[in-house]
């Protein structure tokens, strides 16, 4: 039998600067991660956006990024946002920003290209003189492979309920 490379059905968006809208917030609830080789549990979401640039079918591309649910200083989510808005978060915000703000808000996306995929690598404000968007995906949409990771975090849940000790979610690593 002999095996050849084919060709890639699902096209990316060029690598590059993107014209973008955020269309929704997937709350992943408490995820079981590896980090430095240790297990922790970590609550988790996912922002989703649509580019300005469409794909072969019309649509507009989607892309997304996993975050942790925290507004600490050394956070991911903290610098895109802190990037995204131009502007440092107040202690106030820091206390409990509301991501539903973000929903329908604009910016620039920095995608990179990493072997196969096109990866978020920052996200800035809107560029001045770029058309205004507005989400065209339901709120209501949820991928496939979101609702998998959701339903992830219910079997967490139900370990946690089950008196395992090692998951826990403090309440200020949650800021929303």
């Amino acid at each position: 039998m002999i095996v050849r490379e084919l060709e890639q059905e699902f096209k990316n968006p060029e690598p590059g600067m993107h014209n973008a809208v955020c269309f929704n917030i997937f709350d992943l609830g408490v995820q079981k991660i590896e980090w430095q080789k240790e297990i922790k549990f970590r609550p988790q979401l996912i922002i989703g956006w649509e580019l300005e640039a469409k794909n072969a079918k019309g649509e507009r591309f989607k892309k997304y990024k996993k975050y942790t649910a925290n507004l600490h200083e050394k956070a991911l989510l903290l610098q895109h946002l802190e990037s995204w808005r131009n502007k440092a978060f107040t202690d106030e915000e820091l206390k409990g920003f509301d991501l539903e703000n973000i929903i329908g808000k604009q910016c620039t996306l920095n995608l990179i290209e990493d072997k196969n995929y096109i990866n978020i690598s920052g996200v800035m404000a809107k560029m001045p003189n770029v058309p205004q968007l507005q989400p065209e995906t339901s709120r209501d949409w949820t991928p496939e492979w979101v609702e998998k990771l959701q339903n992830n975090a219910q079997k967490v849940k139900a370990e946690d309920n089950e008196g395992n000790s090692d998951i826990t979610c403090e309440d200020e690593q949650i800021p929303f």
